[in-house]
């Protein structure tokens, strides 16, 4: 039989079917969002399921957080820019009432989680 350039799938759907993914900077805040909170990966995949019915797997979750360098606690930022993150934050507390904890909650939410 002849090749007539007929595809097996003439749709060009693959897997599951067409999915419907938010804006690149939307995704990006998002992402951003669930790295200050500390979510694990099964934790933001449940979470981006059940708020905007987005389902993916664990790899596509890495590659996103890669391309928007999203920070991780897992591979933090070099030693000599944490140690000046703290510094500083140490400095805007005049009478050192802020604990460790407190500070490294504080860079979390700035965006910089420290393990």
């Amino acid at each position: 039989m002849p090749n007539t350039g007929a595809t097996n799938n003439p749709t060009g759907i693959n897997g599951y079917g067409v999915k419907n993914y938010l804006p690149d900077k939307i995704l990006q805040s998002i992402l951003f969002q669930y790295s200050k909170e500390w979510l694990t990966v099964p934790e933001c995949l449940m979470r981006l399921c059940i708020e905007f019915k987005l389902v993916i797997g664990k790899t596509y979750l890495h590659a996103l957080n890669k391309q928007f360098n999203v920070p991780s606690p897992c591979k933090p930022p070099s030693e000599d820019i944490v140690t000046q993150a703290v510094l500083v934050k140490v400095a805007e507390d005049i009478n050192q009432e802020i604990g460790v904890n407190a500070i490294t909650s504080c860079l979390s939410t700035e965006g910089m989680p420290l393990p």
